[in-house]
């Protein structure tokens, strides 16, 4: 069940790992450590990503115990266990545009 965290402040640093594989792949990881709030073992934050660019086009697919990609679902709605499959599957496709000479 989501909670409303918009009156509480949540202090969360995190780590990303970045793995470069080549110019067009590229896996990350990312963790945050909750100080304040969230304090059960299976609301802390972490996600997985996979980075796919092929010419105009970069791929994004995320495994997330987050509700949605952005701070606040990442780090203040998180839920379950990652690694007992509790998380989430995500993906987003981006175009890249050139405008005048390269």
């Amino acid at each position: 069940m989501p909670v409303n965290h918009s009156n509480e402040n949540l202090f969360a640093p995190g780590a990303v790992l970045l793995l470069i594989f080549s110019k067009k792949m590229a896996f990350t990881q990312d963790y945050h450590q909750v100080l304040n709030g969230l304090t059960a073992e299976g609301k802390k934050p972490l996600s997985s990503g996979i980075y796919i660019e092929t010419g105009e086009h970069v791929f994004q697919l995320h495994f997330s115990k987050g509700t949605d990609m952005n701070e606040r679902a990442l780090i203040g709605e998180t839920y379950g266990y990652f690694f007992k499959g509790e998380s989430r599957f995500g993906f987003s496709l981006l175009r890249i545009c050139q405008i005048g000479k390269r």
